[in-house]
């Protein structure tokens, strides 16, 4: 059995451990506005003025909106100084795919529809045998 797997999540965790709370927090909002870019074959979060002022709103309500992009910026050079994110230019940012991961892609759309969304995997001597993925959302889950 290999190593790499736990290495890269003690690195993962290692860099989580530089930032405080309220950047981990921001660093879920960034996680969950990723989309896929077909030509760079990567995860993508476009983080313009408008978005990052609103994920600061979520996370530090009660803060005055004048300093909520300058936080917001604090925070994304604390999530690049710990090695979580690169900035590529012109708002566009990239999350280290090491600190991440996925098995199956559950369109944007249903993330915002679903209000909790839950996979259930079963293992077998041979590997993995059965996936389900579903949600709790007014559309009655994923599938």
């Amino acid at each position: 059995m290999s190593g790499a797997p736990f290495i890269t999540y003690y690195e993962a965790l290692a860099k989580l451990s530089q930032i405080a709370n309220k950047q981990t927090l921001f660093l879920g909002h960034i996680l969950h506005e990723m989309e896929y870019e077909k030509e760079l074959r990567q995860f993508l979060v476009d983080l313009s003025t408008y978005r990052k002022t609103q994920i600061m709103k979520a996370i530090s309500p009660d803060v005055a909106e004048k300093q909520l992009l300058n936080l917001a910026n604090q925070y994304l050079s604390k999530l690049q100084k710990a090695g979580l994110i690169r900035n590529l230019g012109r708002g566009l940012w990239a999350v280290d795919p090491s600190c991440y991961g996925k098995f199956r892609i559950i369109p944007k759309d249903l993330r915002h529809k679903n209000q909790e969304v839950f996979m259930s995997m079963k293992f077998g001597p041979d590997g993995l045998e059965y996936v389900n993925v579903g949600g709790s959302g007014e559309d009655g889950g994923l599938q």
